[in-house]
């Protein structure tokens, strides 16, 4: 299973928080595939471009990219991710240099 998600734009904000949440979209889908399917193999997206209500892969300030701030919150969504059961988490966030 491969998850990218489609986020409501109420949940969407700068920050991109809902990506790290725990009962969002993408752990819960994690959790049930697991509960359902415990072999399959889980793949997830890690990027802020669904979450954000920029529309932008980064987090945005005075129309400037905060790198750092947005790497913190990549973190933040891969461990989520992890936590609820992803095998395997492929960044396509599109920032320069993060990784």
């Amino acid at each position: 299973f491969v998850l990218f998600p489609k986020v409501p734009d109420h949940l969407k904000t700068n920050l991109g928080v809902e990506a790290y949440n725990p009962e969002g979209i993408v752990p819960r889908a994690i959790r049930m595939i697991k509960e359902k399917y415990p072999e399959a193999t889980v793949v997830t997206d890690v990027a802020l471009d669904p979450y954000s209500d920029q529309g932008h892969d980064g987090v945005v300030e005075n129309g400037k990219i905060l790198n750092d701030v947005t790497i913190n919150q990549l973190c933040k969504q891969v461990v989520c991710q992890a936590r609820a059961g992803a095998d395997i988490v492929a960044p396509s966030d599109m920032m320069v240099s993060i990784f």
